[in-house]
């Protein structure tokens, strides 16, 4: 049994053996969840997350899951603060940030350069 400890801004995603992993956000509960829809081991940190409904819709084939199910399948975790404490069989191997644009879709048009803006070595 490992017990490892993580600031929940430095991550949100993990492997655990073979495993992937990433961090879930809604409506203030996080979950740290397998990334592979049960239906066709889709990549369900793309999918669509309606914070409302507290569902993710599979990218791949529609399949839409409630929070519920990931309660189950759930990594078990402590959070205190910004800090997750996370138990899992064997110790986590790597963790790491994607750019995942539905989780933070304020700071993708906010942030994202229009098409016409000059990028760098750009000449005028």
């Amino acid at each position: 049994m490992a017990v490892t400890t993580r600031d929940l801004a430095s991550f949100n995603s993990l492997t655990v053996g073979e495993q992937r992993f990433f961090t879930l956000k809604i409506n203030g509960t996080t979950l740290v969840v397998p990334r592979e829809c049960a239906h066709r081991g889709g990549p369900l940190d793309l999918g669509l997350i309606d914070q409302c409904e507290r569902t993710v819709k599979c990218p791949w084939h529609g399949s839409t899951f409630k929070l519920s199910h990931f309660e189950k399948r759930a990594l078990p975790t402590v959070r205190n603060g910004n800090m997750i404490t996370i138990v899992s069989e064997t110790a986590p191997t790597l963790f790491w940030t994607e750019y995942l644009p539905h989780l933070d879709a304020e700071n993708r048009t906010s942030n994202a350069p229009s098409s016409n803006a000059p990028r760098a070595g750009d000449q005028s």
